[in-house]
């Protein structure tokens, strides 16, 4: 078996041989490959189909993708995103992909797992002044203070702010990256917008970010984000985006000072108007 997968790609493909010949190729619907410490990670999207040199295909495991449907895993957009991809892999047909005569050399020994393959190790980045680490569940009391600030824009509930915190934890969990603390001042948040925005794919990744009040004016947002939009390019997390409220001012200067520039205009979920940036490399 050979898996190729590409940069950026939502989708590999799995090259299945027998007795000596190419019998079909599998391909596997997924986010697109991350680099880590040890290797890759993925996360597969449930769905996904087999083609055979014949010319013929058909969709694999459409129950476990109904089931993450009915269970809330995956929303109907992103279900239609997922299904879209695996209809335009058909529609390109991409085979054969000039990998079918490739064999391993025999003499390779087996590969040998890394050290510390089964260890999560979490990152911590320090700048001049700031110690930022991955969010965890102790920093909910002053996480929900802090959005519960009337000087922001959309005040939170306690209980908002709890599931908000929870989605968080659990990006970490699934993914490998998410909210960084800036503890006690603020939150940079790194995560999968997902379906359902206008002007954002759901492959991208949004950078955000917000300080409590009493630190506004002093370059905290500007020294944290940088600290973790420098994270996500070593880790090679992206394509990244920026999107805030029209007339967010403030905003408006960290992403620029960041090398983010206007790109559009899209809508959140619940369609509030929203502006979109990405940076020009």
């Amino acid at each position: 078996m050979l898996r190729l997968a590409r940069r950026g790609d939502l989708h590999s493909v799995f090259h299945l041989w027998r007795g000596g010949e190419l019998a079909e190729w599998y391909v596997n619907l997924e986010r697109p490959l991350r680099r880590t410490p040890l290797g890759f990670d993925h996360l597969d999207r449930e769905l996904d189909l087999l083609a055979r040199p014949d010319g013929t295909w058909e969709w694999l495991d459409e129950d476990e993708f109904e089931a993450s449907q009915a269970l809330g895993v995956i929303d109907p957009v992103e279900a239609g995103e997922i299904r879209a991809e695996g209809e335009r892999v058909v529609a390109a047909w991409p085979f054969p992909t000039g990998w079918e005569g490739w064999r391993p050399d025999p003499a390779w020994p087996l590969p040998a797992l890394p050290a510390g393959w089964d260890e999560v190790v979490w990152p911590v980045l320090r700048t001049a002044r700031l110690e930022l680490r991955p969010l965890d569940e102790s920093d909910l009391p002053w996480y929900a203070a802090l959005r519960a600030d009337p000087r922001f824009s959309r005040k939170s509930t306690w209980r908002e702010s709890e599931e908000s915190l929870g989605r968080k934890l659990s990006h970490w969990a699934v993914h490998g990256f998410g909210g960084f603390a800036v503890p006690g001042d603020g939150v940079i948040a790194l995560g999968y917008t997902g379906s359902g925005f206008e002007g954002i794919e759901p492959h991208e990744v949004d950078l955000g970010w917000f300080v409590r009040a009493e630190r506004w004016g002093q370059g905290i947002a500007t020294e944290a984000a940088r600290a973790v939009l420098e994270f996500a390019r070593r880790e090679e997390i992206g394509p990244l985006v920026v999107r805030m409220a029209p007339g967010s001012a403030a905003s408006r200067r960290v992403a620029e000072k960041l090398g983010f520039v206007r790109d559009g205009d899209g809508r959140a979920r619940n369609g509030d108007a929203v502006e979109v940036y990405r940076a020009l490399s």
